[in-house]
């Protein structure tokens, strides 16, 4: 990505540069009131803040990526006879980057040009962030379910893709780009997150993965947006919802901070298209990790979350992070426990 101010993104990654110097109406410092001052009524549409969401509509608006291989016998035979799909979206660029300006990496690129590979079953490319073509960027063309190759230049940006699974669960994914190699058995991709970082810079690969399964399984989906420190104590985080094929499913803010007895805790809002509430979010956070659950308007425990954050070096507004996180929906196949009420 060559400049952070001139982003068309796709899918779901646009959320890592949205404008969240904007804090609008949530107030940090409400964070010691039961669930940080938030309510279930429902909102305007985006939260009345069209302006800090404004990154997400030419996101919103693309369609999924059109993988040959998607419709291969081979891989539509792996995909009907896997019990479980497995989806996982990948990310790649400034994760940590100080400012958002687009300026200050504009000279140092970094190529992230890598390949996503299984050793049994396939792989589809559901989703991308939009790769310049111009630049030569963008997902190579497909011969192999087991390969996914991919040119990505960042000068001072992030790409990503979401990418479906469909082998079995001994099988093992290896992901390999700016030197750095990543290999998960298809069994440890089940709610799962995790980052690396790309030596001497300020580079990373970030990825989060959920297993959905065919039958009697609980959905699953994706969380991903900008993490924003405002205040020493905390700050705001604004973000999108979407299923695990990527589909966007609302959006959702909230603040996070540390309490009075220094409990670090966080509460957000979900909320559908037309400002509708869909449920009330509650957890803890602490050293890069976030985990909790939410609720329905009635306060009744509806699914769980959890997910890596990062923080800015520097407490200034230009200057935010970003998370990234998966959340399940709870059903008979996976109950939640009572435990996971406690945050309020």
């Amino acid at each position: 990505m060559k400049n952070l101010t001139s982003l068309g993104l796709a899918l779901l990654v646009a959320a890592l540069f949205m404008g969240c110097g904007h804090q609008g109406g949530i107030d940090p410092s409400t964070i010691n009131e039961a669930y940080g001052g938030l309510t279930t009524e429902d909102e305007e549409p985006l939260f009345g803040e069209p302006q800090v969401f404004d990154a997400f509509a030419a996101a919103e608006a693309d369609l999924p990526f059109p993988d040959t291989i998607a419709s291969d016998p081979v891989f539509i035979t792996e995909e009907q006879n896997a019990p479980k799909i497995h989806y996982l979206i990948l990310a790649w660029g400034k994760l940590k980057r100080d400012s958002v300006d687009g300026t200050v990496d504009a000279l140092t690129p970094q190529d992230f040009s890598g390949t996503l590979s299984v050793t049994t079953g396939g792989m589809a490319v559901v989703r991308k962030v939009r790769m310049e073509q111009a630049q030569g960027d963008g997902v190579l063309p497909r011969t192999d379910p087991k390969l996914i190759e991919w040119q990505s230049t960042i000068y001072g940006g992030v790409d990503g893709m979401l990418v479906k699974i469909a082998a079995p669960q001994d099988a093992t994914v290896t992901l390999t780009a700016a030197g750095q190699t990543v290999a998960k058995l298809v069994s440890e991709l089940d709610l799962t997150y995790g980052i690396v970082d790309v030596p001497d810079t300020d580079d990373a690969l970030a990825w989060a993965a959920a297993g959905v399964a065919k039958e009697g399984g609980c959905p699953h989906g994706y969380m991903v947006g900008r993490w924003n420190k405002r205040i020493a104590i905390g700050g705001v985080f604004r973000g999108r919802w979407v299923s695990a094929d990527g589909e966007l499913r609302g959006h959702m803010r909230g603040l996070f901070g540390s309490r009075a007895d220094a409990d670090q805790v966080f509460f957000g809002k979900w909320i559908g298209g037309g400002g509708e509430f869909h449920g009330l979010l509650a957890g803890r956070y602490a050293d890069g990790a976030l985990q909790g659950h939410w609720l329905d308007r009635e306060l009744q425990l509806k699914g769980r979350v959890k997910g890596i954050y990062f923080e800015p070096r520097i407490l200034e507004p230009r200057k935010v992070g970003f998370y990234l996180g998966t959340w399940q929906e709870a059903c008979p196949a996976d109950p939640i426990q009572p435990s996971e009420t406690e945050v309020q």
